[in-house]
């Protein structure tokens, strides 16, 4: 196993509001000894990969590495066209990318960004803290695209996905503001179309934590997770991207996080206990140990098959040999 570190210098936590500490606070582990499934512990399929409509993807994880160390609290991670990955530092209001190069800072002064997401048309979409709202990315900083809802301010969004059709679906739990800032009086997951009509598909209450989106990559399936119920939702959606009423999918262990999915049908959620890879149908093929608690991950590489995870201070690599 090749492993290799870039140490960073830690940055001042400015800017983190109390809940923000809570969630690191719940986040924060101890190292952990990472023992990847092999393939004398669970069985490679039969089948080509090519022929599964979905199958158990941990006998193919070849190895952990550590790609950066030394950030505050690290989230949001995306993968990019151009091949390389992008990840917030909420605490230290930045947005990190991590190329053939090394590291460097994409975007200082990032609003205390949290999710990150490219659309289809190669524009970078941003959950930003700090201004509560969702902005894309441009040449002279960010635009707002959506910041209020029903007349009153969000919370601050959390985490976002974007439909080939251009619609937009994002959490906007309270984790970036103060309880006196409030002006929504519930935690929703929005909507928000390609002609600029804003939805809430779901409402909690305030003690809800809608957290991380992911779309099924057929586009046929929503997911949300919600951090204090340790639940998936799941919402179907029809050929136009309208999604329908929201059912429960899945349980999943403590603080459930970001999540992704494969071109398989499984769905990578981030928890207490590791990324838990849950099968098409709600089975639970088991769990990826990280050698500190996870908060987001997403797939990249030039055939998407390295998992890239953002873990408290570091970001992480799995390979999977598919």
């Amino acid at each position: 196993m090749n492993t290799s570190s870039i140490i960073l210098i830690s940055l001042a936590l400015t800017g983190c509001t109390e809940q923000d500490r809570i969630k690191m606070d719940m986040l924060e582990s101890t190292v952990i000894d990472v023992e990847i499934p092999t393939e004398d512990s669970t069985d490679k399929n039969e089948h080509p990969i090519e022929a599964l409509e979905h199958f158990n993807p941990l006998p193919y994880i070849e190895g952990v590495e550590t790609l950066a160390t030394g950030f505050w609290f690290v989230e949001g991670p995306v993968w990019r066209d151009d091949g390389k990955l992008l990840f917030s530092d909420i605490p230290a209001n930045k947005i990190y990318e991590l190329g053939d190069n090394g590291i460097s800072i994409f975007r200082n002064n990032s609003y205390h960004s949290n999710g990150l997401f490219e659309s289809p048309a190669g524009e970078l979409f941003i959950a930003e803290h700090e201004n509560r709202r969702i902005a894309k990315m441009t040449t002279e900083g960010s635009q707002a695209v959506v910041e209020e809802f029903a007349g009153n301010r969000l919370n601050s969004p959390n985490d976002l996905v974007i439909h080939s059709n251009g619609d937009l679906f994002f959490t906007d739990p309270p984790y970036g503001i103060e309880e006196y800032q409030r002006e929504q009086h519930k935690n929703h997951v929005f909507h928000y179309t390609a002609e600029g009509e804003l939805y809430s598909i779901w409402s909690g209450s305030i003690d809800s934590r809608p957290n991380g989106i992911a779309l099924s990559w057929d586009e046929q399936t929503l997911f949300v997770s919600d951090t204090n119920e340790a639940v998936i939702r799941s919402f179907a959606l029809n050929e136009n991207g309208i999604p329908g009423e929201g059912t429960v999918f899945a349980y999943v262990s403590g603080v459930a996080d970001g999540m992704t999915t494969d071109a398989f049908g499984n769905l990578y959620v981030a928890t207490v206990a590791g990324i838990e890879v849950i099968g098409a149908t709600g089975e639970l093929w088991g769990t990826i140990p990280v050698p500190k608690q996870p908060s987001n991950c997403t797939f990249g590489g030039e055939d998407s098959n390295i998992l890239f995870v953002t873990a408290v201070d570091s970001v992480f690599s799995f390979t999977f040999d598919w």
